[in-house]
């Protein structure tokens, strides 16, 4: 392997790759691991000491260095899912090639091969791998890393421009001509620019574009592309009594209020999936006004809290929300209602304008008047014992909530379907009794083939009432689905399940749990008080 020593230009200045680590960490929040990395980076430049490591040696290194870049790859597609991961992955990727940055840095080869990380350059057919120093890419790693994070901070734009002018000045070859230079500046701050926006459009294009890509996971984690159902499963559901959101709504509410997350437009069997549901940012008038997501006066306000373990929360949202206020970066909406934040880690505490007209979604397409074919026979049985006919979308609406609490019932315990029937079919024609999802799924079907578009909603339903607090807590059991009809131009929320299911999941509940939930809800108290004084305390008061 050729160990050519490098030229001057090639090799970047002292205490650049470390002002790209800090910059990185700036960044990302992560000051200790980047101070760390610019300690390790530039110390070389004052010691003489060094490590001479032979070519064998040093694809060892740079094998460990492929496996960490392998394993924050895999970790990233686990914990958020793609298109996310592909961001994260980015922002992680200079750590994950550090082993190599500081093999260089301190080790006595001043150009290594590519062959230390291209395992396919290995190989006897392949001939000596090209050598090259490795300062200014692993320095474009860094700032890359950087503009992951998503900041899009003026200042921060401003120092990235500063490190690449930096950069530019120590690598030319021609000091002689200043314009020229001038030049290239003026190059490098527009890509430093549209670097640090353009990772987070492709992620927005990425989300928009692939939907398939989205993972969806339990506990406050909705996926606004597919929504797994429960339909047809066999036993009790349960669900935990984990607090997932706390409301301020100034008051006890006269009902239940539902709180939106998602849409979906197309049913498969077991699943709902959002087709055609593309991600769009949310304007706002200036940098600190809230976030706009249609016009209109607010009659009240909300506060809604939400604990996003893994960052990024769609939002549970009313059907009248008109307006979000919250420290987040940015707010984008899909076309079928669901509202989600860019957002780190932890509390996100949103004030929410209220209003009294409907939700801001698309109006129907020909895909919110279908019916599967698997489950007509059914609805058409249905349709005919409801007296569904050719009246209008309230008329059909109030039939099917006249028909429901007249001859179903609410049920969390369910038998397998019988006959070959599908689990609609079997509630539906035989059980009458099922959960909140097989209620949804049958009302929007029905509505359809009753020719009402309709669409299958997933949210939350807000009523326990925490007198201490004098706001509502929202538990990951009080999950809940139900219809939204196009009713007078408008989409209106239908929801046609028993209203005491919470209640009858609260009883059925053992006194075991009872006494586990309580502490549970000791310790989710002390985490959202200590959220709320982060967010309302100065930076003198938390030191």
């Amino acid at each position: 392997m050729s160990t050519a020593p490098a030229t001057p230009h090639t090799v970047p200045p002292r205490l650049l790759l470390g002002a790209a680590a800090l910059l990185w960490g700036w960044q990302t929040g992560f000051w200790p691991l980047a101070l760390a990395a610019a300690l390790a980076l530039e110390a070389p430049h004052w010691s003489a000491r060094r490590v001479d490591l032979d070519p064998a040696r040093q694809r060892r290194v740079g094998d460990l260095a492929v496996v960490l870049a392998a394993l924050v790859g895999v970790g990233c597609y686990v914990a958020y899912g793609n298109p996310r991961a592909i961001v994260l992955f980015f922002l992680w990727l200079p750590v994950a090639l550090l082993p190599v940055g500081l093999m260089h840095a301190w080790g006595s080869a001043r150009a290594l091969g590519l062959d230390v990380l291209f395992w396919g350059l290995r190989s006897a057919r392949a001939g000596p791998a090209p050598a090259l120093h490795p300062g200014y890419a692993y320095f474009v790693l860094w700032l890359v890393g950087a503009a992951a994070a998503n900041q899009r901070g003026a200042a921060a734009t401003g120092a990235a421009v500063a490190l690449g002018a930096w950069a530019l000045l120590a690598a030319r070859r021609d000091r002689s001509r200043p314009g020229l230079w001038a030049l290239e500046i003026a190059l490098v701050a527009a890509l430093g620019s549209a670097l640090h926006v353009g990772l987070h459009g492709a992620q927005l294009w990425l989300e928009g574009a692939a939907p398939d890509w989205m993972t969806g996971a339990g506990g406050t984690r909705t996926n606004p592309y597919r929504a797994s159902t429960d339909l047809g499963t066999i036993g009790a559901l349960r669900q935990s009594g984990n607090i997932v959101l706390r409301v301020a709504a100034g008051g006890r509410l006269d009902r239940p209020l539902l709180l939106h997350r998602a849409s979906y437009n197309d049913y498969g069997g077991t699943a709902w999936v959002a087709r055609g549901a593309r991600f769009a940012e949310v304007p706002r008038a200036a940098p600190a006004a809230p976030w706009s997501l249609r016009p209109g006066a607010a009659t009240r306000t909300l506060t809604i809290a939400e604990h996003a373990a893994h960052g990024n929360p769609v939002l549970a949202l009313p059907a009248g929300a008109l307006s979000v206020d919250a420290d987040i970066v940015s707010l984008k909406a899909n076309t079928l209602g669901a509202v989600q934040a860019e957002a780190a880690p932890g509390w996100v505490i949103a004030r929410v304008g209220v209003g009294d007209g409907p939700p801001p979604a698309a109006p129907p397409g020909p895909g919110d008047l279908a019916v599967p074919a698997r489950e007509r026979a059914a609805i058409d049985a249905a349709l005919a014992e409801f007296g569904l006919g050719a009246q209008g979308g309230a008329d059909a609406v109030a039939a099917l909530r006249r028909g429901f609490a007249a001859r179903f019932a609410y049920a969390t315990t369910l038998a397998p379907p019988r006959d070959g029937r599908t689990a609609l079919a079997e509630f539906l024609l035989r059980t009458r009794a099922g959960h909140c999802e097989y209620f949804a799924s049958a009302t929007v079907l029905l509505l359809r083939a009753a020719g009402v578009p309709a669409r299958y909603a997933t949210g939350f339903s807000v009523q326990e009432f925490d007198a201490a607090r004098g706001d509502y807590v929202v538990r990951e059991r009080h999950a809940h689905a139900w219809a939204r009809a196009w009713i007078g131009g408008a989409w209106v929320d239908v929801d046609t399940t028993p209203p005491d299911w919470a209640a009858r999941e609260d009883l059925a509940r053992p006194a075991a749990a009872r006494w586990q939930e309580a502490f549970v809800d000791t310790w989710s108290l002390l985490r959202y008080r200590y959220a709320l004084w982060q967010r309302d305390s100065s930076p003198a008061q938390k030191w």
